[in-house]
């Protein structure tokens, strides 16, 4: 009798729990019983943590034989959402002109104040944690390859997954996406300017506009001195809901080539609009050639 007793408490108190495990979001927020939560969400860069829905980086160097494996450790600095992750990268040449790659954020720890996970609308009631992220994958094509008169031309179709996971943490958007990009790169001794343009799409949950199509963009140079390489980047995308989806970014690289094989690099990234965040990047690449 005693055992009945308690199993009853035990499920009473659990059927309790999930009943008024949301109900302090429901009461801030006026939720009306009937909108699903997912919709109050804003899927952008505004809305979300900084791996969510990022800007790209551009591949503005020729196809080469081989693979490269790249690790980052980086720091996104915001008062109200500080994050920490861990990046990798794999790059490897399947065909003369074609290569493929993956990566992925293994790692995310964040850690948002409840002033942002109210503004954003979030519904993990102690927004911290860590969480994985999104699977990408992309296949690159070089159309053309520089010579004196013409630059390189690299076409690039990227999938995103939706493998990511927290939305009610505002960490990732639980939806798909795809971006394609063309880029024409020319060296001029040390430097090597380039120009991106193309369209940058993930889906929503909005019944009226199932996905955002925005005009993404770039624009840089590398420089090169021995050993050393200097890479400024201007990126973004720009969508047309007009919540905080025109993110756009300038980014600073500076590597260095221990070896043939081996590379560290040092990034900052300032989120210019709709990007609060400023992060710094410690990376090593291992390059192996045929």
């Amino acid at each position: 009798m005693k055992y009945t007793v308690f199993v009853l408490l035990g499920l009473f108190s659990l059927t309790t729990v999930n009943a008024q495990g949301f109900q302090w979001w429901n009461d801030l927020h006026d939720w009306n019983g009937v909108t699903p939560w997912r919709r109050y969400i804003q899927l952008s860069t505004s809305g979300l943590g900084p791996n969510a829905l990022p800007v790209p980086t551009f591949n503005s160097r020729e196809i080469k034989d081989g693979y490269s494996i790249d690790n980052q450790l980086r720091y996104h600095h915001n008062p109200d959402d500080p994050t920490f992750d861990h990046q990798i990268r794999i790059d490897y040449q399947l065909f003369n002109r074609i290569g493929i790659a993956a990566w992925m954020v293994t790692a995310e720890y964040y850690n948002t104040s409840i002033a942002l996970r109210n503004q954003r609308k979030l519904r993990e009631f102690e927004p911290k944690g860590i969480v994985s992220g999104d699977v990408y994958l992309s296949t690159y094509l070089n159309i053309l390859q520089e010579n004196q008169n013409r630059p390189t031309l690299l076409l690039s179709a990227n999938l995103k997954t939706a493998s990511g996971n927290n939305l009610g943490g505002g960490r990732h958007t639980d939806t798909p996406g795809y971006y394609f990009d063309l880029l024409a790169a020319k060296t001029y001794g040390a430097f090597r300017p380039y120009i991106a343009s193309g369209l940058y799409v993930y889906q929503t949950f909005s019944t009226r506009n199932y996905q955002n199509d925005a005009f993404l963009y770039g624009i840089g140079t590398h420089f090169n001195k021995h050993r050393y390489e200097i890479q400024l980047e201007w990126a973004g995308y720009i969508g047309y809901f007009d919540i905080g989806d025109k993110p756009s970014v300038i980014r600073v690289d500076l590597s260095f080539k221990i070896n043939d094989n081996n590379r560290i690099l040092i990034r900052t990234q300032t989120g210019l609009n709709d990007f609060d965040y400023h992060t710094i990047s410690l990376g090593y690449t291992y390059i192996y050639r045929k």
